[in-house]
């Protein structure tokens, strides 16, 4: 097998999507569009511009625009290397290009196309064959995006879990507990209500409502040895209301010196709101996953359907736990909002522990 890497790999498909070519620019060519419904994207928006998506903890891609014509054409190449872990010579970038073109009607077709060159191992052609499926399902979310949402900014936040079952039984399982029903069907999830949009192979697309407007996407996978994983990806989208006042960093101080930028705050209504919406994605993903089938619970949170391992866990955990007691999930996405949310600016390379100190830090 070759070391160089001259194998070929191409992905193309075409998508049409509702809105103007300058709309669809910013939902695929901007930090806050991308962020939207793919992944937390950090770009420069330009030629030359860095550009990074964030997987996971500690877990990402780093990349480059290589190609920048608004509002029609967008390229970025990743190092696809770096990406999986491998020896920088043995892959080339991971080149991407996004074509818009407007079509009668107020949509517009996004075709995209990705390439890249391997040595030829198996798991290159494994890795070629998942990204199609992978990438449409995040298509689904942009028309979403466009239809109901187009501009807007998204708090995004991911749970997942893993389970000792195939994939379909726990997306079956999922699917029932959360109500999804079939296309079209009103759903209500802990006081979250949403519309379904589409029901995929393990996965499906809601349009949430109340209380506040925003994309859920739901899924499961297997992970091999008998394991699967369920999910929940939300992007969560806050217009604040017009009448609240934000600080303009532009005007100039009373005392004639340079303006100072306050940091613009949500009001109180809608920072509830969004823990209100966080604690029920929260709930909903604990409870299906694990429910009172699972015999193994060791979670520090409480929620009504807890497993019976739960309490004495607990009691050998107290002696050291500050509080003393489990925790709520308002607690957990009361800390996912502040790290979502502007007062969080200067927060990098951090990992934070809610569990009332049941493990030991420093």
């Amino acid at each position: 097998m070759s070391t160089t890497p001259n194998v070929p790999y191409r992905l193309e498909f075409s998508v049409e999507v509702p809105g103007t070519p300058e709309q669809v620019w910013q939902a695929i060519a901007t930090a806050k569009g991308m962020s939207a419904w793919f992944l937390p994207t950090e770009m420069q928006e330009r030629q030359g511009g860095s550009l990074h998506f964030t997987m996971g903890p500690e877990m990402g891609s780093d990349g480059q625009v290589t190609g920048w014509d608004p509002p029609r054409r967008l390229v970025y190449e990743e190092d696809w290397a770096a990406l999986m872990g491998k020896d920088p010579d043995a892959l080339s970038p991971l080149t991407s290009e996004f074509l818009v073109q407007a079509q009668s009607g107020g949509t517009c077709i996004v075709r995209v196309t990705s390439s890249g060159f391997g040595t030829g191992e198996p798991w290159e052609s494994e890795f070629w064959d998942d990204m199609g499926p992978n990438w449409m399902l995040f298509f689904d979310n942009l028309r979403l995006y466009l239809s109901h949402f187009p501009g807007q900014e998204a708090t995004q936040l991911e749970v997942t879990a893993s389970h000792p079952d195939d994939a379909e039984a726990l997306w079956s399982r999922l699917h029932t507990a959360l109500g999804l029903g079939e296309e079209g069907a009103t759903i209500t999830v802990r006081g979250s209500t949403g519309t379904v949009e589409r029901v995929g192979k393990r996965q499906a697309l809601v349009r949430l409502s109340a209380p506040v407007p925003g994309i859920l996407s739901v899924f499961a996978h297997g992970e091999g040895d008998g394991k699967a994983t369920a999910g929940v990806r939300a992007y969560l989208l806050v217009a604040v209301p017009p009448e609240v006042e934000r600080h303009d960093p532009a005007a100039t101080s009373e005392s004639g010196d340079d303006p100072v930028e306050e940091p613009a705050t949500e009001p109180p209504a809608v920072q509830q709101d969004q823990r209100r919406t966080l604690t029920g994605v929260v709930e909903a993903q604990l409870d299906p996953v694990y429910g009172r089938e699972r015999r193994h619970d060791y979670s520090l949170l409480s929620a009504p359907t807890r497993g019976f391992r739960a309490e004495s866990f607990l009691d050998e955990q107290r002696p050291y736990m500050e509080l003393k007691r489990r925790g709520e999930p308002e607690e957990v996405a009361n800390v996912i909002v502040f790290l979502c949310s502007e007062r969080a600016s200067f927060v990098n390379g951090s990992n934070y522990r809610v569990d009332s100190g049941s493990v030991a830090t420093i």
